[in-house]
């Protein structure tokens, strides 16, 4: 009976989640600047049509970028200079100091939006057309990279100078783990193994890692591990699918963007006030409007240097979390 619960809760959540961290929603590092108290959001109006944003939080200022009807994974390259988003069939490249749109390519799905060291170049999985596409914005180039499978992870290795994909090609009939993934990256347009790199979920450092799973009977579990003798800190079920994680690392924590919860690997908890989206193994699961209203703050906006900007649907007011304490420092009042 605990077992079909349990399975029960998890499809429970991963609808919630669905809605609620719809690609709308999706954050990506670089659309808030903490310092400047600037960032770029997207409203959704009462008419169920997006309003992209250019906010400016300490002067009271807000500019319209564009409106349409959804908006998709809005992202800022490292030198702030570029602004990417996916506005229904297309996707667009914002000059953020000209303030105009240089540059779009017809798309139909996007995700795991990575830029290059440069800010010159993206990598996005196109789930439409199974495939990896890699933008080369300044010489208008597109490398298109067939595959099948599961995508856990993109990164940019500056070493090499080539996007990395930690990628399954099949399912296992028992469970799914990201440790099994290959790492592969681009030669001539086609994926090869690279055995540089064990996983691509370590943090910077190369002090911690996760592992994500998933069970056909059990549901989705991560794991959390110190490289220093692949020791376990701490092992939670997460309610929606491993392959979406979008993570943030900070000092000796990770943040996980969009699904919430910011992981701290010396207490071996979740320390932050927006783990809506995990629960631990000894979680009593909640139901119905108790499920839905356990945490009221949404992600809106990360930058690059472990701040998140979250809105507050029970306050309606904007919320900085820091990732290294998972303590929310400033407010703002929406002003428009």
């Amino acid at each position: 009976m605990k077992f079909k619960k349990n399975i029960l809760t998890i499809m429970v959540m991963q609808f919630v989640s669905s809605i609620l961290c719809s690609p709308v929603f999706a954050v990506y590092p670089g659309t808030f600047d903490f310092k400047n108290e600037l960032a770029y959001v997207v409203d959704r109006q009462k008419s169920r049509n997006d309003i992209l944003f250019h906010v400016d939080f300490k002067n009271k200022i807000k500019k319209t970028i564009r409106k349409s009807k959804k908006f998709r994974g809005l992202s800022i390259n490292k030198g702030r200079t570029l602004l990417m988003f996916i506005d229904m069939a297309d996707i667009v490249f914002y000059d953020i100091e000209k303030e105009k749109e240089i540059y779009t390519v017809p798309i139909r799905s996007g995700s795991k939006i990575t830029w290059d060291s440069s800010g010159n170049k993206i990598s996005y999985y196109d789930s439409s057309s199974h495939m990896i596409m890699e933008v080369d914005i300044n010489n208008r180039e597109i490398i298109k990279i067939p595959f099948s499978g599961m995508m856990f992870q993109t990164k940019w290795d500056e070493e090499i100078s080539s996007f990395l994909y930690q990628i399954m090609d099949k399912y296992p009939n028992d469970d799914v783990s990201n440790l099994d993934a290959k790492i592969m990256r681009n030669v001539d347009g086609k994926l090869e193994e690279y055995k540089g790199v064990k996983t691509l979920t370590m943090s910077p450092d190369g002090k911690y890692y996760f592992e994500g799973k998933e069970y056909l009977e059990m549901g989705n579990i991560v794991y959390f591990y110190k490289t220093d003798g692949n020791k376990l800190v701490a092992e939670f079920e997460s309610s929606t699918s491993l392959d979406n994680v979008n993570e943030m690392w900070g000092v000796d924590t990770v943040r996980f963007l969009s699904q919430g919860g910011v992981f701290d690997f010396k207490s071996g908890k979740f320390i932050s006030n927006t783990d809506f989206f995990w629960r631990s193994n000894d979680f009593i699961p909640l139901q119905g409007d108790e499920l839905i209203n356990t945490n009221p703050r949404r992600d809106v906006a990360a930058d690059w240097n472990n701040y998140v900007l979250m809105w507050n649907t029970d306050t309606k007011i904007f919320e900085v979390e820091d990732i290294n304490t998972g303590k929310i420092i400033k407010t703002y009042k929406k002003f428009w």
